[in-house]
């Protein structure tokens, strides 16, 4: 008869392991949950007729986006992001130089919780033409795996405008929570990123229902299952030959 503690000892590693380990969520812009302010209203998406800055929908996240300018003497411009779990990142449409040269430059606060969360985000427009996607501008873990709320605001200045337009979020969700998610996210594809910036492009969505994504999870069940199976194999075959002797 084999010893039951090996088998147990390894059953429980596993067990804690994939427990341990997150999803990411991908909430796009157009997700009922958010709540957009800024003057005369909503912020503006892609139909808008009228806007000068206009990033191309073929790079944005689902091709849409969530866009307005802050001016002096404006009302407090910001999206509020409700969501579960325990950790966030915010992405953003950086604009440089625009015919016409309206206002490209992006200044955004955090607040999480109702706390002041981190420094402000800052980006100051250049000569060149160009946009940039997929730029992170916001980022925080070890959260409680628990109801949050992320507002990002342009701060009140009697001097500075500024553009501010909002891509999509990357939710982190814990297995142990009991319930996965209040907002609506889609489907997410690998990109590469650093400490301030993530590059790649994103897989869309024309719906906005809801689709976990267990990339933590599945590559620590393969690994975890590959070793137990092997650590399995040669105690085996030790216990096997103990006991023909």
């Amino acid at each position: 008869m084999i010893p039951r503690f090996p088998v147990l000892f390894l059953l429980c590693f596993l067990f804690h392991a994939v427990r341990g380990a997150t999803q990411k969520s991908k909430v796009e812009d157009t997700a009922d949950t958010i709540k957009y302010s800024c003057k005369g209203g909503g912020w503006e998406d892609p139909t808008c007729s009228g806007c000068m800055v206009v990033p191309d929908v073929q790079q944005a996240s689902g091709g849409t986006w969530h866009a307005c300018t802050y001016n002096p003497g404006d009302p407090l411009m910001y999206f509020e992001l409700p969501f579960r779990g325990t950790g966030i990142e915010v992405y953003a449409i950086l604009a440089n130089t625009v015919s016409g040269n309206p206002t490209t430059d992006t200044l955004a606060s955090f607040f999480l919780d109702d706390e002041v969360d981190g420094d402000p985000f800052y980006h100051a427009h250049d000569s060149s033409s160009d946009f940039e996607y997929d730029y992170r501008i916001y980022s925080t873990t070890g959260l409680s795996q628990s109801k949050h709320t992320l507002r990002v605001e342009v701060p009140q200045s009697d001097q500075m405008s500024s553009w501010l337009a909002f891509d999509y979020a990357i939710v982190r969700c814990s297995f142990e929570s009991e319930e996965t998610s209040t907002q609506t996210s889609s489907s997410l594809s690998p990109s590469s990123s650093n400490s301030d910036h993530s590059s790649g492009s994103s897989s869309s969505s024309s719906s906005n229902q809801k689709t976990w994504v267990p990339i933590v999870g599945a590559i620590l069940g393969a690994v975890c299952g590959a070793i137990v199976a092997a650590i399995l194999r040669v105690w085996f075959n030790k216990w096997c030959k103990s006991r023909r002797y």
